[in-house]
């Protein structure tokens, strides 16, 4: 479909690595290590760690200093709250 990227277009992209990061978190795994996080995408760790400290600064995740765990940062519970704004419920 025109428009919509192909997760193998994105895959090799900033971008594409965020995406792989993102879908690590579900309803089941919200909270994650980084060891985690790498098992599911392919990465070396010490670039997992820059993206991972680069979506803390950007608000995208959350990390829990006490526990090492990353979640879902506030800042896409906001984004999601305007997404659904545009949809009749």
């Amino acid at each position: 479909m025109k428009g919509s990227a192909d997760k193998k277009e994105i895959g090799y992209s900033s971008i594409g690595k965020v995406r792989q990061i993102m879908d690590c978190f579900n309803f089941h795994k919200p909270s994650l290590t980084m060891y985690q996080i790498a098992e599911k995408v392919n990465l070396p760790t010490s670039s997992l760690y820059r993206y991972l400290q680069a979506m803390v600064t950007a608000g995208i995740l959350s990390h829990n200093k006490q526990t090492n765990l990353y979640s879902i940062g506030m800042d896409i519970v906001e984004f999601a709250g305007v997404a659904l704004m545009q949809y009749e419920i």
